[in-house]
């Protein structure tokens, strides 16, 4: 807000055209620029700026009413229904990208049925977007951002459509992936953005009130031992990271789709694609080891994750087993020993290594999904937890989105 006439030049392209497409937000900051309240004051070398300004003040003051505001209970209801909305969302656009990935690879009827099924159903949430008031802040911001959702996903549709009808046939099946594949890189870019929206706005739940100058109040419990976390500040933490672990894992199972049946054969005689897979791998265990480490350091049996979703975890590092030939670096010890003391395992992969059968598909969607579809259900329950520090839950949190979590009193939340 203090740069200089040509603000754009101190900015990357990216937030640059991020600004361009969305009139109203590009607007409002330059407006902000147009504030004289918020231009620097530059002496030599030092830059100062008038706290006591009237327009210091104003903000001081919208933010206070805006504090006040999202405590009354209709705001809160509406904060919370477009939190949940916008968790819905996101799953829906990684089924989408996974559903489009098999509709690349396969090019069949069922595909093209379970691609129609999952945008019809993104459609559908997009349709009717909870009301957030504009004064709310990090929720608007928010529910601006779900508004502009349909229109991203009608390029990238029409992109992937033309895809689609193209012919099936190809001289090089590994290019052919790899082509895929960027394709679908742009859908975690799209899904990051509406992951840090939601997060901003639970960080409004967790962080202190602010007072008229800025400060903590003093009867805050967070000021009295800035280095001990409370319930809701780890709540937060733990949904940071299981919504990054969440997109992860849906990277991967959108990545493996897009090679098909012949993903066995293509990725052990591809070191393009075996070194892209192995990446995606890493980065998706690299995901779940920070969830797993956060979650030991509790003592707390409500914060610990549901055993079924180790035992679906595994069953997908034996399928990476089945179709690399071998583990990722990251891959825990005791996790290896166990799929290889699987005899039904063992016999699986070496049958795919020595007759070069069909990867099996269908099985890897189910298994992957059905992970995904559990950890939507841990992401709703962290951000219930997070939402009860500040609301009861009679009210603002009995909402239908909320059928399928479980509380616990103290805040943890178990499936």
């Amino acid at each position: 807000r203090s740069s200089p006439a040509k603000w754009k030049a101190y900015l990357p392209s990216c937030v640059a055209t991020y600004l361009e497409e969305r009139p109203q937000l590009l607007s409002r900051v330059l407006k902000s620029l147009d504030d004289p309240g918020d231009q620097t004051i530059k002496h030599g070398d030092q830059a100062e700026t008038d706290d006591d300004s009237p327009s210091v003040k104003r903000r001081r003051l919208q933010a206070k009413d805006g504090m006040a505001k999202l405590g009354d209970g209709d705001a809160q209801e509406a904060v919370i229904a477009c939190i949940m909305r916008c968790i819905a969302v996101v799953h829906g656009l990684q089924r989408e990208r996974g559903c489009t990935a098999k509709a690349f690879s396969m090019r069949s009827r069922d595909a093209e049925v379970d691609l129609k099924r999952a945008r019809e159903s993104i459609d559908g949430l997009l349709s009717d977007i909870p009301v957030v008031p504009n004064d709310v802040g990090a929720a608007h911001c928010m529910a601006e951002e779900l508004a502009y959702t349909h229109q991203w996903l009608a390029r990238d549709r029409a992109v992937s459509d033309w895809h689609l009808g193209k012919s099936a046939v190809c001289n090089d099946a590994a290019s052919t992936w790899l082509l895929h594949i960027n394709l679908l890189r742009k859908w975690g870019c799209r899904v990051d953005v509406l992951i840090e929206a939601c997060a901003q706005v639970l960080e409004a739940w967790v962080t202190p009130t602010l007072d008229g100058d800025g400060q903590k109040q003093r009867n805050s419990p967070s000021c009295t031992d800035s280095r001990t976390e409370t319930n809701a500040e780890f709540l937060l933490r733990l949904f940071r990271m299981w919504v990054r672990g969440k997109e992860a894992l849906g990277r991967e199972r959108a990545f493996v789709c897009a090679g098909g049946q012949a993903a066995c054969r293509l990725v052990r005689s591809s070191l393009r694609l075996r070194s892209r897979l192995h990446e995606v791998i890493e980065h998706k265990e690299l995901m779940f080891k920070r969830i797993f480490t956060a979650e030991r350091a509790r003592t707390d049996p409500g914060y610990q994750s549901a055993e079924t979703l180790h035992v679906m975890l595994t069953k997908i590092t034996a399928m990476e087993w089945s179709l690399m030939g071998c583990f990722a670096a990251s891959t825990p010890q005791h996790v290896q020993h166990k799929i290889l003391a699987s005899p039904d395992i063992a016999v699986d992969g070496a049958l795919c290594a020595s007759t070069g059968r069909d990867f099996d598909l269908d099985r890897w969607w189910e298994a992957t999904s059905s992970a995904v579809d559990l950890m939507l259900v841990l992401v709703q329950g962290l951000v219930a937890g997070i939402c009860m520090v500040r609301s009861p839950p009679p009210r603002s949190i009995s909402t239908s989105d909320l059928d399928d979590v479980s509380y616990v009193s103290d805040g943890g939340v178990a499936c």
